[in-house]
């Protein structure tokens, strides 16, 4: 039983080496594809633009 637990040990590290180097991968194409921000598009409206219509608070 120990025999065949470690043959399985050294596979299963591959795979998580390919798996790591995967995800690596694929975070590097992230970080390059990101488009840059539009200065003129906003995710959320600025808290002090309530401020000037009081029934709204």
């Amino acid at each position: 039983m120990e025999q065949i637990a470690e043959t399985q040990a050294p596979a299963s590290q591959d795979q998580v080496k390919v798996l790591t180097e995967l995800v690596q991968q694929l975070l590097r194409e992230k970080e390059r594809n990101q488009e840059p921000e539009d200065p003129y598009v906003t995710t959320r409206i600025p808290v002090t633009d309530l401020t000037a219509y009081p029934e709204l608070t």
